[in-house]
């Protein structure tokens, strides 16, 4: 009787696990879905990067808080916060499965089973109906919700839509109130045939960086070389930070400086447990270039001033610039004067610039501002950092001497100028005179004198005359005989 008990127990266990961890139909398409959230810059003590919605990992029970997303963002009654996924292309979803973070009494859950799924069509957001029992708890306070990191299925028939999420209203202890999530899945009847959100992310980063080195080297042309330097700090093992500031240093150079109501993520400090067992020791922050730069100011604008620190203890801040590979101290102006204390109060407000104006511009490899730091926990603070370096005029180069080129003589065509013919007129042919009848005088004889003048007779032609005469004579007489 008691092992048959005992199955019965055993069974009734697995049908609850299977409430909770149902093999959906369709194919998982988490890996194309982006990460969102209602509330995008969460101020509590959960992992600050929506991606971890998608990394694959359900947390054990006993996690830590890193392991999730909380929203928590200060005093806020019960609202609606929803987790989900947005896709590129129209998907056909079949199940959704949404595991939660933890627990808190001040919120991390969603009361009064509103726990629900929703589905984009257009602009719209629609409910979908699970075919299966979620089995998620009922309830208003922190105890009603059983352990942490418990995975919710909800399975439904198919639906089309662009994205996906698990949405309710929050829970809380009335003042304060927040959700909670460590992972999502998607599943749909086929994969989508657009980028996977890893491919997405890339090309974004891709994007990005070259949109940041395009400002990085504009603002270098322009002097102003902080973008294209390398931060550096006290702190070279950042796991030793333990603050609730940026875990990035690039955060001093990223041209972002802090305001009010602001996450403490936008700016860096350097917290650490080694660092408040050693009294006012000393912490550096700043850059090494790329090549030698003259820097003429720095403007350090501090991040944080929190009871135990953010600070640097009694007016010991100062500058060291680097040169020849070693650090020297350099001799700047400070404005405004930096208070000499060591309590909070005499440091707010927070974010405030302090520009070191260097007495004599230094050619160094890098520069940083130094110090002892203060506050009871011995730590500094940074939002951002300025260096403005001089900006050499490029000297212009001699035009290169062009070779001289003969010029080819050319001769010109002798050109004739054309002679203008006259027009050939055509004379008008004359008509013909009419005859005249030409009546012949008798001609009168003329006289020998007027015939032969004395002085024509030619002696060669005498002679010819002599001989046809005699030629006369001679025919004449042979006629006689």
């Amino acid at each position: 009787m008691k092992k048959l008990f005992v199955i019965a127990a055993a069974a009734a266990l697995a049908a609850t696990c299977a409430v909770h961890a149902a093999a959906i139909d369709g194919t998982d398409v988490t890996a194309w879905g982006k990460p969102f959230a209602f509330t995008e810059s969460p101020a509590g003590g959960g992992n600050k990067d929506i991606n971890i919605l998608v990394d694959g990992i359900r947390p054990e029970s006993d996690a830590g808080s890193d392991q999730q997303y909380d929203t928590y963002h200060g005093e806020t009654p019960s609202y609606e916060e929803y987790f989900g996924l947005e896709y590129e292309a129209e998907v056909e979803f079949t199940g959704f499965e949404f595991t939660e973070g933890i627990h808190f009494g001040d919120g991390g859950f969603y009361v009064d089973g509103s726990l629900k799924v929703q589905v984009l069509q257009g602009d719209k957001w629609v409910d979908v109906t699970p075919t299966n029992d979620v089995g998620y708890p009922v309830g208003t306070a922190q105890g009603d919700f059983g352990p942490n990191y418990e995975t919710y299925v909800f399975e439904f028939a198919p639906v089309k839509g662009t994205a996906i999420r698990a949405t309710g209203m929050t829970g809380g202890n009335g003042v304060v109130s927040f959700g909670s999530c460590s992972e999502l899945t998607a599943y749909a009847t086929a994969e989508p045939s657009v980028r996977t959100y890893a491919e997405r992310r890339e090309a974004e980063a891709a994007a990005k960086a070259a949109e940041e080195a395009a400002i990085a080297n504009q603002r270098a042309k322009e002097g102003f070389i902080e973008q294209i330097s390398t931060p550096i700090t006290t702190m070279d093992d950042m796991s030793d930070n333990v603050g609730g500031g940026s875990k990035t240093l690039s955060t001093i150079n990223d041209g972002y400086i802090m305001k009010d109501g602001d996450t403490w993520d936008k700016q860096f400090d350097t917290v650490s447990n080694k660092g408040k067992w050693d009294p006012y020791h000393v912490e550096y922050i700043g850059y090494e270039f790329p090549s030698t730069y003259t820097v003429e100011y720095v403007e350090f604008y501090e991040g944080g001033n929190f009871f135990d620190g953010g600070f640097y203890a009694y007016s010991t801040i100062g500058l060291e610039a680097l040169v020849n590979g070693e650090w020297i101290e350099v001799d700047a102006d400070i404005d405004p004067d930096y208070p000499d204390g060591d309590t909070q109060e005499e440091f707010l407000p927070n974010f405030e610039c302090y520009t070191f104006t260097l007495k004599t511009p230094t050619a160094c490899d890098g520069i940083r501002v130094t110090g002892e730091a203060g506050g009871s926990a011995y730590f500094i603070s940074c939002t951002e950092m300025i260096v403005k370096a001089q900006v050499e005029a490029p000297a212009e180069e001699p035009a290169p001497e062009e070779p001289a080129v003969e010029e080819p003589v050319v001769e010109e065509p002798v050109v004739e100028e054309p002679v203008a013919e006259e027009p050939v007129v055509e004379e008008a042919a004359e008509e013909p005179a009419p005859e005249e009848v030409t009546v012949e005088e008798p001609a009168a004889e003329k006289t020998a004198e007027e015939t032969v003048s004395p002085n024509t007779f030619d002696p060669a032609l005498l002679i010819a005359l002599g001989t046809i005469l005699s030629g006369c004579g001679f025919a004449l007489s042979r006629k006689k005989h």
